[in-house]
């Protein structure tokens, strides 16, 4: 049975008919174990990919794929990578990318084929300049209407960096993960795995958080 409904798909044909331009990969990891949507995840890529040619899903299972999930650095399943045939920017969603997240799953796709964020000049400034690691997780929940555009920002500033990851991680699949970083609230970003903040903020907002981050 289709994920995606006749509707969905028609209005995805027409978006990446107009804004779509240079190819991109999107990279699937799923495991045999305890994997609740890694079935699905897989499917929402191929189903996307059948919408246009340029759009290659990439499959690897854990089992089989030792190497791949070691130079992705995958320790969460599914997962899902956004990338461009020749380059990985750090784009990483971890959980199946559905509900209210679809859109962001979106946007990467757009972002990574036109090699162009949305960001404000000043914004990508600071994302170039950042000259240490910064890893910059956004847990959500599929229902939750604001974790999106966290979650494009994070995977906006990794575009900019290969310093930066941004990873999406859904807090319903992974409630160790959710546990351990004390998730009570979505969106909940934890940076570099030290600082944290939970709630919408705005594009400034979240800059001036990583500056301090950075500076500590």
């Amino acid at each position: 049975m289709a994920l995606l409904d006749e509707k969905s798909r028609e209005t995805l044909r027409g978006i990446f008919g107009r804004e779509f331009k240079d190819p991109v990969d999107i990279v699937v990891f799923t495991d045999k174990g305890d994997c609740r949507y890694c079935r699905e995840t897989l499917q929402i890529a191929q189903e996307v990919s059948s919408i246009n040619p340029d759009i290659v899903v990439k499959h690897y299972p854990s089992e089989t794929s030792l190497t791949e999930v070691e130079m992705y650095s995958v320790r969460l399943f599914p997962a899902t990578i956004i990338r461009s045939p020749e380059k990985d920017y750090g784009i990483r969603f971890f959980g199946i990318p559905s509900g209210y997240e679809f859109e962001t799953y979106v946007k990467d796709i757009l972002m990574v084929s036109n090699k162009r964020t949305m960001l404000k000049d000043s914004t990508r400034e600071f994302a170039r300049g950042v000259s240490e690691p910064l890893n910059i997780k956004v847990f959500v929940t599929p229902t939750c209407p604001y974790c999106p555009t966290m979650v494009f920002y994070a995977h906006q500033l990794a575009f900019e960096n290969d310093l930066i990851t941004g990873e999406m991680i859904e807090a319903m699949e992974f409630p160790q993960l959710a546990e351990k970083y004390n998730v009570t609230g979505v969106p909940k970003l934890v940076v570099n795995d030290s600082h944290e903040m939970v709630g919408m903020r705005s594009e400034k907002q979240l800059v001036d958080f990583l500056k301090h981050v950075l500076n500590h």
